[in-house]
């Protein structure tokens, strides 16, 4: 489950314990990964238009996988939880699902939960369809040594 604006002053039902804003920062992360978020991050910026954003890589043991923050100067970040043992395909897939969000907008998000989901679940979907982008069905599905 991801919190769309978790950490953001309009944000009042993410619970504390899964938050990832404010959990420890990590300061490098696998190759595969980066290169999980960055091929994402590409087709989401072909296909959306997408604010300035930042992506964070926390470790939050039982946190969320994923979730998008909304800065008050108008950056987005998209925080991802390396406890979330996820392999690059489904990292990928979460940065979408993220960057949905915010092309969505915090407005939007917060107004129509359901459906910000909803739409994120499905431009996520689209997007890493096999059939539709070949470089999804290329990354590994194993998750990366917990190395570094």
């Amino acid at each position: 489950m991801t919190a769309p604006w978790a950490g953001s002053a309009v944000n009042t039902a993410v619970d504390s314990a899964r938050d990832l804003v404010g959990a420890p920062r990590l300061p490098s992360i696998a190759p595969e990964m980066r290169a999980a978020v960055a091929l994402a991050l590409a087709h989401a910026r072909a296909r959306l238009a997408l604010p300035a954003l930042d992506t964070i890589w926390v470790a939050r043991p039982g946190g969320y996988d994923a979730l998008t923050d909304f800065r008050p100067d108008g950056r987005v970040a998209i925080f991802l939880n390396i406890c979330a043992d996820l392999s690059p395909r489904e990292v990928a897939r979460r940065v979408l699902h993220e960057a949905k969000h915010a092309a969505d907008g915090p407005d939007f998000c917060n107004a129509h939960y359901a459906e910000a989901e909803a739409r994120a679940n499905v431009f996520a979907a689209h997007v890493t369809d096999e059939r539709q982008t070949l470089d999804f069905y290329r990354l590994d599905w194993r998750r990366p040594s917990r190395r570094h």
